[in-house]
């Protein structure tokens, strides 16, 4: 393997990469952090970012079972069933401050991406699918069932901070009405994708492909276990997910622009900017193989010399840390993952490719990975919003997975 080196010690560190905490879970532990049951991985091993966080962890294991560390992924599995359980979803991360919004739900891929999954885990763990699933029913769903990002009613001055928090990082000025824009701003948030110029200004208007595929995904998973655990709504979970799949072809598929869009559901707009999210059906299978080469053809709106972009370049005066030039490690692995899917060989293996090529030259130049990077430039951290320290977790994930892919090792 070419650079078998720097494989090796990514491996390694991202591996190590841990916070442990064994003590009891309470609601407190310490000023700020939620006691977990298992040691758990962290994005990076400098001072910041030391709790968990929801859906950079699975991008984080999908490396880990690739080089055989199942163990350490099934604690990440573990850790987050405790919270969804103790909270009845999972937090963006482990912080009380991070109790306002989840994040994508990849649990549910997380726990059918684990190997030798015994079946006291997996009942542990359908029922922690269940608790979530309630969740986005309850709190995120429009009335036709398609799910949509959102958040909790906030207090006065978290409104006024998270304002703040939202001129800063795009230059936009708040809405005149604070409940729209704190709400937009957080519905971001609840993404991942924060800041993007998917929504216009209204986040939580708009019922997300991203999100309605993984709870496509949710709920095909959760019919799947049942069928163990409580075979008489095996059938039930079926129809579920069924009838999602129905409303995101008639709601979401544009056949005009032939792939699936975001779409306002107050005024029934599709989003204008094309993103990386048209994927996800692809990514967890639910597109037909027709709507998937329907979909392809959109790729050259997001892929540059060095990668992928979340969303295609738009003229804004705004600044969006999800848009060009951006290449997200994340977004990396989901294109891949999606391409090879539905058998678009060749493009995958190009957009592994040129993932790999970067990491590896802005390592070589700067000595460590990041959380992100430029894919029109080549070089490091598009557009820091913050001080960026060195990242090992979904960018060693993504890293790790794509290589053996392409010197093609089997993986776990």
């Amino acid at each position: 393997m070419k650079n078998q080196q720097l494989f090796d010690r990514i491996a390694k560190e991202v591996s190590e990469c841990l916070a442990t905490n064994t003590e009891d879970i309470t609601p407190e532990n310490g000023d700020t952090f939620f006691g977990l049951p298992k040691p758990y991985s962290v994005p990076t091993p400098s001072d910041c970012f030391h709790e968990m966080y929801y859906w950079d962890t699975y991008f984080t294991n999908v490396g880990l079972i690739a080089i055989g560390n199942v163990e350490q992924a099934k604690n990440n599995v573990e850790d987050i069933s405790s919270m969804i359980e103790r909270f009845g979803f999972m937090p963006n991360g482990s912080r009380r401050r991070y109790l306002k919004h989840s994040q994508p739900p990849f649990f549910a891929q997380m726990v059918r991406e684990l190997p030798r999954l015994d079946d006291v885990s997996a009942k542990c763990f359908y029922e922690a699918m269940k608790t979530e699933h309630k969740f986005f029913l309850k709190n995120r769903t429009f009335s036709n069932g398609l799910a949509h990002y959102g958040f909790f009613a906030t207090d006065e001055d978290t409104i006024q901070s998270r304002l703040g928090h939202w001129k800063r990082r795009t230059g936009i000025e708040p809405d005149p009405d604070p409940s729209v824009e704190v709400g937009n701003y957080l519905s971001y948030c609840e993404s991942g994708w924060d800041c993007n110029p998917r929504w216009e200004k209204h986040g939580f208007q708009y019922a997300a492909i991203d999100l309605n595929s993984l709870l496509w995904n949710l709920e095909e998973t959760l019919a799947l276990f049942a069928a163990k655990f409580e075979p008489a709504k095996a059938d039930e979970w079926k129809r579920i997910a069924d009838q999602r799949k129905a409303e995101m072809n008639a709601f979401l598929w544009n056949e005009k622009e032939g792939c699936f869009l975001d779409r306002n559901v107050e005024t029934g707009a599709f989003s204008s900017v094309f993103s990386a999210a048209s994927f996800y059906p692809l990514y967890f299978g639910l597109a037909t193989q027709e709507q998937a080469k329907s979909t392809l053809k959109k790729l050259p709106l997001l892929e540059r010399e060095w990668g992928i972009m979340p969303c295609q370049e738009v003229e804004t005066e705004a600044h969006f840390q999800w848009g060009a030039p951006t290449g997200w490690p994340c977004i990396q692995w989901m294109l891949v993952g999606a391409l090879e899917k539905y058998g678009f060989t060749d493009d995958a293996r190009r957009v592994a490719e040129k993932y790999i090529a970067l990491v590896e030259k802005v390592e070589a130049k700067t000595g460590q990975l990041w959380e992100k990077y430029d894919v029109i430039t080549g070089e490091a951290d598009a557009g820091a919003e913050y001080n960026t320290p060195p990242m090992l977790g979904w960018t060693a994930g993504v890293y790790l997975k794509c290589k053996l892919i392409l010197d093609g090792k089997k993986t776990v």
